[in-house]
Formats: structure tokens, sequence, C-alpha cells
């Protein structure tokens, strides 16, 4: 699948999700409630069979292999635009945004190509640092 469309298809799945209601705050009424996605163990679990199932499908020897050349960024969407943040490569499996500012993010709008998202998140992954 084009990147792009990757890009399109795992936002249309993105939602808010807390792990129970809160009365002290504001909660937009979209909001879904699951206790289980906040449970540390769970998502050790999780993590230690996405990693076992990368080392398997790509042939690494370690875990280590998995993040060498790795780059992480941030997506978000709003009603008007894709937000792409580039992040710095800390350590093993850490990122974070140190050192960019909000003139590196690449905002372009909601209903763009494919083709132009999945440009956009090469442009992103090209602000990457490590």
């Amino acid at each position: 699948m084009e990147l792009g469309k990757c890009i399109v298809d795992a936002l249309s799945y993105s939602r808010l999700v807390l792990p129970e209601p809160r009365d002290d705050v504001w909660v937009h009424p979209d909001t879904l409630y699951d206790k289980e996605l906040y449970d540390k163990s769970i998502m050790k679990k999780n993590y230690l069979e996405w990693v076992t199932m990368l080392m398997s499908k790509f042939n690494y020897k370690n875990e280590k292999q998995i993040y060498k050349n790795l780059h992480y960024c941030s997506i978000e969407a709003t009603n008007e635009n894709i937000i792409m943040m580039p992040t710095h490569h800390v350590k093993l499996d850490y990122w974070n945004g140190d050192g960019f500012t909000d003139a590196d993010n690449i905002t372009i709008p909601i209903d763009s190509k494919p083709e132009a998202i999945g440009a956009a998140l090469r442009l992103t992954f090209s602000r990457c640092t490590s």
C-alpha cells in the first residue's frame, strides 16, 4: 500500500481514549474508555509480541537492529490539517522533540491526495535526527 494511503488509513482509526470517565475536566463526547489500553503489563506484553513479529518478519537478529536506522514522527489530524512532527532519536526505543520548533513541522490540508501525504511524511522523516 502506498505510504500516503497508509497514513490516511491509520488516521481513520485514530480516536481519543481515556482509561476511565473523568468529572474534573471537560471530555469530548466521542471519547472512548479502555482501562486495558493503559495497563502497563498488557502494554509490555503487546510490545514484546510486536518486537518478536518484527524480528521474525524482517530477519532481525536482535531488537537493536529494529531501531538502528528507524525514524519516528508524530502525526496529528485536525478538521483542516495533517501535522507531522519530526523527532530526535535519543536511544534504542526513545525519541523526543528536543531541538525542534513548530517551523520544523510539516502541515498539509486534511484533504490532500495520498501522494502529497506520502511526500510530506518523507520530508518529515528527512528532518528527524539521531
